[in-house]
């Protein structure tokens, strides 16, 4: 009779303890690659130099007076990071490809785009 009181007692304790355990972790970022890229950053962002054109196929920096291209892209993915921030993968159709970090302001009117130091407002 013990015997059988300890086992349900121990089964018990580790269901709980299980139970507990799984359900105080906190909610974690998005380890999944996306294909596209979210809505909350698509459109055209811009500083005094530079626009930043994100859709769901794409993601284009043009520079103003670098006579840079751009070349033609197959796909896009992208990772939620956690505090409104997301990783993203390009690849391009001619071979390679590029990644970088783009952090969304909490009011959603300007975010920061890998290592350039001014903050893109929303709009052409």
């Amino acid at each position: 009779m013990d015997k059988r009181i300890i086992a349900v007692l121990t089964l018990s304790a580790a269901l709980i303890g299980g139970i507990v355990s799984t359900s105080s972790q906190p909610a974690a970022a998005s380890s999944k690659w996306h294909t596209g890229m979210p809505k909350a950053l698509r459109g055209y962002w811009h500083t005094k130099s530079n626009t930043l054109s994100i859709s769901s196929k794409h993601v284009y920096v043009l520079l103003r007076h670098s006579g840079a291209s751009a070349s033609k892209v197959k796909k896009v993915q992208y990772k939620y990071l956690g505090k409104h921030t997301y990783t993203y993968k390009q690849y391009w159709k001619s071979g390679g490809s590029y990644s970088n970090k783009i952090t969304l302001s909490k009011s959603g009117h300007s975010l920061k785009f890998g290592g350039i130091k001014t903050s893109f407002t929303r709009g052409r």
